[in-house]
């Protein structure tokens, strides 16, 4: 994710005389874990994308189940 991130950020979506649009993104990365309910996994990933944003955006945040 962190690539796709890194590739994304150095587009320019519109631009002006004094005046550009750029794009980003915040992505939150995890995996299923062993016998996990699929909606853990969501949840999951939920917070780590928030998390992403809350940290400024234009990042990755990986979260892994407490064990």
């Amino acid at each position: 994710m962190e690539e796709i991130r890194k590739d994304v950020e150095g587009d320019i979506l519109y631009r002006e005389v004094d005046f550009e649009v750029n794009l980003t993104g915040s992505f939150g990365v995890t995996s299923l874990q062993g016998e996990e309910e699929f909606k853990d996994l969501i949840n999951r990933a939920d917070s780590a994308l928030y998390s992403a944003k809350e940290e400024g955006g234009n990042r990755t945040v990986v979260l892994c189940r407490e064990l």
